[in-house]
């Protein structure tokens, strides 16, 4: 197999927030003496993963009241997360969110230097994302602009991942057939299983093994990336392969 395309999600492979909403929403848990397991925050994050892998676009569009949706979804994530009483501290929660929650995105240094590296040895490199605009500027403000030949957004596309389409549309757009194209992602169900409905070779991005049970390239770290991409240079991508670190 020949690769020779690498597609990138954005937000949580690319794009992280400073502190996240997972490590806010568990300091505000603590404070409120509650004190997830790491099984319990794993399984908080599986929801959520699933969750927005079934929202084909911003939760501004879906509901008309934003109040009543974040009460809603910390609701969902605490009875993820095995909390029995959670009209007690899902109120809490919320207020707390408003009025301390302030986050920065970031991106990583490894990120920059992978991309580098990857856009060096001549693959195409795409950005592909569930947001609604176009990524270009979003790309060029968070300084990753020159590394992409091209992005791609689910409104521009008129398809959300996981549906095929949205893949398929960037393949074209890279001028690669979908078995030439690594997806690099973080969500198992919009990335991974996306991907592999259209026919592309995933990569899954799982630092904290949320996703022991994928059956895909999984990688600790975006630097590992550079290692996958070696080995299906060389022989099949198949679905055990691990980079994980100790």
């Amino acid at each position: 197999m020949t690769i020779r395309a690498i597609l990138f999600d954005l937000d949580g492979t690319l794009r992280f927030s400073r502190p996240s909403g997972l490590e806010a929403f568990l300091q505000f848990s603590a404070e409120l003496g509650l004190t997830l397991c790491a099984e319990a925050q794993r399984n908080v994050e599986r929801w959520a993963h699933a969750y927005w892998a079934g929202k084909h676009s911003g939760y501004a569009k879906a509901v008309p009241d934003p109040e009543a949706f974040w009460l809603d979804y910390t609701r969902s994530m605490l009875t993820a997360a095995g909390v029995e009483d959670t009209f007690t501290y899902t109120p809490a929660i919320v207020c707390a969110f408003n009025e301390r929650y302030h986050s920065e995105p970031y991106i990583p240094a490894e990120a920059h230097t992978v991309l580098h590296v990857l856009r060096e040895k001549g693959y195409t490199l795409g950005l592909v994302s569930n947001r609604e605009g176009d990524l270009t500027p979003l790309a060029a403000e968070l300084g990753l602009g020159d590394y992409f030949h091209f992005t791609l957004s689910g409104g521009q596309a008129n398809s959300w991942k996981p549906d095929a389409r949205i893949f398929l549309l960037a393949c074209e757009m890279a001028y690669a057939a979908p078995d030439e194209c690594l997806y690099v992602g973080d969500n198992y169900y919009a990335d991974v299983l996306g991907a592999q409905a259209a026919r592309l070779v995933p990569v899954l991005l799982d630092p904290r093994q949320v996703f022991p049970e994928a059956e895909c390239a999984r990688i600790a770290c975006l630097s590992d990336l550079l290692s996958v991409v070696g080995e299906c240079g060389q022989t099949a991508c198949g679905p055990t392969m691990k980079f994980t670190h100790s």
